[in-house]
């Protein structure tokens, strides 16, 4: 990564960063201090998920996550880290991580609307009996293209479920450690 890409990424995230501390004060202003405490409660816990990936020794998993919002301008991601991963710091897996997840959302973009807003949630979790890592990605309103996902991703990646639910469209991508 070069520095001119590093101070974009710190200038994104110290926007981000603003942002919550500008809706914080604006409450406060205001008085409303349930909603202070609402606000302060998820940012917390925002930056506790993000401690857990940064923890995790996937640097670039981690990168493209945190980045992921003010690189793509129509889909909000949050995401959450489950279980009791110990740092991985494994290339493999977190260039497999990478990819997996960068097809599947370039193959939201294809079925997508440009001008629509996207809101979904990323979970990552690992599942020590089988020793693998389990990627679910669910996003909100394109619930009726499940099969044009389904054939559109089956060809890249063998190993991606497509589940069509109330309201939203998840994949879930399953990969095996190496170690």
């Amino acid at each position: 990564m070069q520095p001119k890409d590093v101070i974009d990424v710190l200038s994104h995230y110290r926007h981000d960063i603003m942002n919550q501390l500008q809706l914080i004060q604006g409450y406060l202003s205001m008085g409303k201090l349930e909603s202070v405490q609402e606000k302060m409660t998820q940012y917390i816990e925002q930056l506790h998920s993000e401690s857990k990936l940064v923890n995790l020794g996937l640097p670039g998993f981690a990168l493209w996550l945190i980045r992921f919002n003010s690189t793509h301008t129509n889909y909000r991601l949050t995401y959450s880290i489950y279980g009791d991963q110990q740092s991985i710091r494994s290339s493999f897996i977190d260039d497999q991580l990478v990819f997996a997840c960068s097809t599947v959302i370039h193959t939201f973009q294809e079925i997508t609307d440009d001008d629509t807003l996207y809101h979904g949630h990323l979970s990552l979790s690992w599942d020590d009996i089988n020793k693998q890592y389990q990627v679910h990605i669910s996003l909100n309103d394109v619930f009726e293209k499940s099969a044009q996902l389904e054939k559109a991703l089956q060809h890249v990646l063998p190993s991606v479920i497509v589940h069509k639910e109330e309201q939203q469209l998840s994949c879930t991508i399953t990969i095996e450690s190496n170690e």
